[in-house]
Parts: C-alpha cells; structure tokens; sequence
C-alpha cells in the first residue's frame, strides 16, 4: 500500500516567506508609482495588489466612458459648448465600478457608475452655464440697438435663464420681434433708405424692404407707381430704359437677386436726369428678415417689449404678455408723436 508523500513544512514555510517579501518589493514599488496610475494604487482599497497596467487600462476605458456621457448629454444641447475635461474623481469612481464588476459584486458596480455619470452630469451642466453666462454678459455690454445685445439681456433676466440654449433664447426673440412686427405701425417698422443713381433702370432694394411708400430725387418728392399703374388707361405704360416716362418708382413685384439669391422687392427707378447723379430717398415699410448676425440692429428700438413678448414664448406664457408687450409699442409710438407735436413750427409760434 503506497503513502502519501510527506510535505516538508520547512519548505513550505521558505515559499511562503519569498512570496511574501516578493509581495511587499512589488506592493512598495507600486506605492512610489507617480500619476492617476500611483494615486489608484495608493487610494483605492487594496489597491497595491492590482498590476499598474491593469490600472492603466481601466483609466482609459473610464475617459472613454465619460465622453461617451459628454456626447449623450451634448445631444440634448444645440450650443455645441466643449466639455470639461473629465476629472481623476470621475476617472476614479469608473474604475473601482468595473474592479466591482470584476469581482461579481454588479449591485455596488452600479452604484458606483451611477455616482460617477452624476459627477459627469452636474460638471457639464457647470461648465455649460458658466460659458452661456460669460457670452451673454459680453453681449449686453455690445451696442444696445444689437440683436445680440437683446438676446444677450433677456438670457440673463429671469430664473432658470442659463438653463435654455443660446439658440433656444435667439429663436425666441427672432419670433418675439416677426410676431410683434405684424402685428401693428410700430417705430421701426417704417425706416429711410437712401441710393444714388446716374441712370434710369431696375433696382434690388434691401431684403427688409417690403413696399416704397413715399419718395425724393435730390429733395424733391415724386410718385410712386404700383404694379397696376402700368396696364391702368392713362398710366405710364410698361417702364424701361426706353420708356422711362415721369421720375419716380414703380413697382416690379419680388424677383431673385442675382447678386446674392436672394429673393427682393424690385422697382424700376426713373431718374429725372439721365448721366447726373441723383440722391434717391425713400420712405419704405419694412418686411422681418432673421438677423444674420448678433450686430445687426433690431427692427424694433423697444427692449421692454422685445423682452415681453420672448419671455412669453420662452415660458408658454408664464413670464411675459403679449398684450403688454404691443401696449410698450403703442405707448412708444404715442410718446414719438408727441414730441413731434410739441416742436412743430405751429406748436411753437403757439407758445410764443
């Protein structure tokens, strides 16, 4: 009958002596480990036995992770603002989430990624109003006439402001000035225009130009024709080169721009001198056009009424009024016609 064979306890007690100091030699050069690389080891609990490539690769899949996260939450933003860079705390909850799930422990696993996608999560939004704020702060210190001095203050002035986009709030007062602008006469609506011509011909005004109504040639009033005047009996007959007839406008509808493509009110202008430059100004209701650009001047010079009536649009009627922002426009426009009645030449010699 065969033994079993004897074990040599001094033996085993020399193996398990070398493992040990090989442990403590590999254990005290991984403490002295410098970089996230270190700090895991040193952090972490029992973080000396994990190998430091090991450690390497669960920091790279944790970036990989949290900028995963950035672009899912970028999703839900169209301010396109970069991302913070992703910090060693979030490195660090990733890390130990997947030494979790390593090790079959997926309740604490989640715990832990959960933790860290909300580290994620609030640093982002941080990041995102602090940079909405510094925009629009820089914007309401612009020209005030701006487009982009208005939508600049108004993203500043109530709660919650910094959680709607920059393009959110720039829609907002787009649609706050187009819905307010047809919606009444208002200052701003009508504007002086002015051109210089030597020749008679067709002419592409400004794309906010929608209808000429009063005109002069160097000072001197002259009619305007619409597109009617033309095949009317005792009319001007259709206007050319050729049959230019009395100076002044006359209507030719909305045709492309060849210039830009762009879609504009078109008029033959009949100049009363041909080869001898005239000042040609106009009185002309204007039509919106999106501004292009936040240092294009607003169509209407009434912040208050602007800000109304995005408000109203931003909160679905909340914050703002329609109504009060057209009563700011009516009273703008009562206050207008009042300084002109008090210095007219008539109001004047009444007080003398």
């Amino acid at each position: 009958m065969e033994t079993a064979p004897q074990v040599d306890p001094y033996r085993a007690e020399a193996f398990t002596l070398l493992e040990r100091n090989i442990t403590a030699v590999v254990e005290r050069e991984r403490r002295l480990i410098t970089g996230e690389e270190g700090r895991l080891h040193n952090e972490l609990p029992d973080g000396l036995k994990f190998p430091t490539a090991r450690l390497t690769k669960l920091l790279n899949q944790a970036v990989s992770d949290a900028i995963a996260h950035h672009q899912f939450l970028q999703r839900g933003d169209d301010d396109l603002i970069s991302p913070p860079a992703v910090t060693f705390e979030q490195k660090k909850m990733l890390v130990e989430s997947s030494l979790a799930s390593a090790a079959g422990g997926m309740e604490q696993a989640n715990l832990l990624k959960a933790g860290a996608l909300e580290l994620i999560t609030r640093d982002y939004k941080a990041q995102v109003e602090a940079t909405r704020r510094d925009d629009r702060m820089a914007l309401a210190l612009t020209a005030p006439t701006s487009f982009g001095y208005y939508w600049g203050r108004i993203a500043l002035g109530f709660e919650g402001a910094l959680e709607f986009s920059n393009n959110l709030i720039k829609r907002a007062v787009t649609a706050a000035e187009e819905s307010l602008m047809n919606s009444g006469k208002w200052v701003g609506t009508v504007a002086e225009y002015t051109l210089s011509l030597s020749a008679s011909g067709e002419v592409f005004l400004p794309r906010e130009v929608d209808t000429v109504l009063f005109t002069s040639f160097d000072g001197d009033p002259r009619p305007v024709h619409d597109r009617y005047a033309e095949y009317m009996r005792g009319g001007g007959g259709i206007k050319t080169t050729s049959n230019v007839g009395r100076s002044g406008f006359s209507d030719l509808g909305h045709e492309v721009d060849p210039a830009d493509g762009k879609t504009k009110r078109k008029y033959f202008v009949g100049v009363p001198t041909e080869g001898i430059p005239t000042v040609v100004r106009y009185l002309a209701k204007r039509r919106f056009v999106p501004h292009a650009s936040d240092t294009e001047n607003m169509y209407l010079d009434n912040f208050a009424a602007v800000e109304q009536m995005a408000l109203s649009i931003l909160t679905q009627g909340k914050l703002g009024n329609f109504e009060a922002a057209k009563k700011l426009l009516a009273d703008q426009v009562a206050q207008n016609f009042f300084k002109s009645q008090i210095w007219s030449p008539r109001k004047i010699n009444s007080l003398r």
